[in-house]
Order: C-alpha cells, then sequence, then structure tokens
C-alpha cells in the first residue's frame, strides 16, 4: 500500500487523484463516480450507484390529442363594500 520504491518491470510510479499517495499504476483504477477516468487507488474507489445502470423505460403510448384547462371562473358576490380608513368613509362599491 503506497509503496514505490521497487522495480517492476512494465509497470511505472503513478499517484492516486483522490488522495494523492504514490502507488504502481497496476494498483490504480478508474473510478467509478467520475466520467472523467481519475484513476485511484483500491480505498478511494466509489463504485456506481445500480440506480445509474438502469436504463429508462419508455412510455408505452403517446397522448394522441389533448385540449388545454378551461380557465376557471369565480364569481364575486360582493352586494357593496365600504372602504374606510380610521372610522371614516372613503367611498363604497356596488359589485355584482
Amino acid at each position: 500500500m503506497g509503496h514505490i520504491g521497487y522495480y517492476r518491470n512494465g509497470d511505472w510510479n503513478a499517484v492516486c487523484d483522490q488522495c494523492g499517495r504514490p502507488f504502481k499504476a497496476s494498483w490504480l483504477g478508474r473510478d467509478g463516480q467520475t466520467r472523467g477516468g481519475l484513476r485511484v487507488c483500491q480505498e478511494c474507489y466509489d463504485p456506481l450507484h445500480p440506480q445509474e445502470l438502469m436504463r429508462p423505460v419508455a412510455d408505452p403510448k403517446p397522448i394522441v390529442w389533448s385540449r388545454p384547462w378551461a380557465p376557471a371562473s369565480y364569481v364575486q358576490d360582493v352586494q357593496e363594500s365600504v372602504l374606510t380608513v380610521n372610522g371614516s368613509l372613503i367611498g363604497s362599491t356596488t359589485l355584482g
């Protein structure tokens, strides 16, 4: 773990992209979470979540036609509203 002070034919010294510790290149693998190709050691390796490996399910049938929702119609039934400030009458309105 982390010892690079020896010779191995066909292997070279490398550094973990996550923790920065030195390893032989054969000890490092590609990180499962990043698509950029980080080379990480076994302790820093983070595998893909199984949900990321699932294929999306296609909708069985598209909608043939639709129409927009009708706007909501509200009826305000107020006979008379009186506007006052500090008890004095400002005005009145009649709505039907």
